[in-house]
C-alpha cells in the first residue's frame, strides 16, 4: 500500500468500505479529489501514445468509492470498490473509446495498482495500446 497522505483536504461524501474509523485507509474523511500518478506505461509495438502522467479525479456523488477525470476521448476511473465477481478490489482504468492504457486491480482500498497488461497483452487484445507500469493513488491539500 502507498503512503497515506496528509489528511488536511476537502472531505467527500463517505466511502465507508476504506476510510473512518477501523477502515483500511484509517480515520480519515473521504476524499472529494485524488491524485493518480501513472508511470512506466510503455507503448505496444507498431502504437504510440503511452499516457504517463498525473491525473485529478473526482468523487462520484452517486457511488462514493469511485472516483473518475474525462478528457474526451481520454478517461480515467478508480474504483476503490469494485465488484470482480463476488470479491470486491481496487480498480483502475486508463482508456479512449477505442484504446485500452491501462487496466488493473489489486486488494480493496489499495492505493498502488500495477497495470495487468503486460507485453504479450499487445498481440492478444487488439485496442491495447500500452502495457506495463502502475499507478499511485494519493490526496491531500495540493489537490
Amino acid at each position: 500500500m502507498g503512503t497515506i497522505p496528509d489528511p488536511n483536504y476537502d472531505p467527500g461524501d463517505d466511502c465507508v468500505f476504506c476510510f473512518g474509523v477501523g477502515q483500511p485507509l484509517g480515520d480519515f474523511p473521504t476524499p472529494e479529489r485524488i491524485k493518480a500518478v501513472f508511470t512506466g506505461i510503455t507503448d505496444c509495438p507498431g502504437k504510440g501514445g503511452a499516457i504517463n502522467g498525473t491525473y485529478i479525479l473526482t468523487q462520484d456523488p452517486a457511488k462514493p468509492c469511485r472516483y473518475y477525470w474525462e478528457a474526451m476521448p481520454l478517461s480515467c476511473e478508480i474504483d476503490f470498490v469494485w465488484d470482480d465477481g463476488g470479491v470486491n478490489k481496487t480498480m483502475v482504468n486508463l482508456l479512449t473509446i477505442s484504446e485500452y492504457y491501462f487496466f488493473g486491480r489489486s486488494g480493496i482500498c489499495s492505493l498502488t495498482i500495477a497495470n495487468e497488461y503486460v507485453f504479450g497483452t499487445c498481440a492478444l487484445i487488439l485496442p491495447v495500446v500500452g502495457y506495463g507500469g502502475q499507478c499511485e493513488i494519493s490526496w491531500g491539500p495540493e489537490i
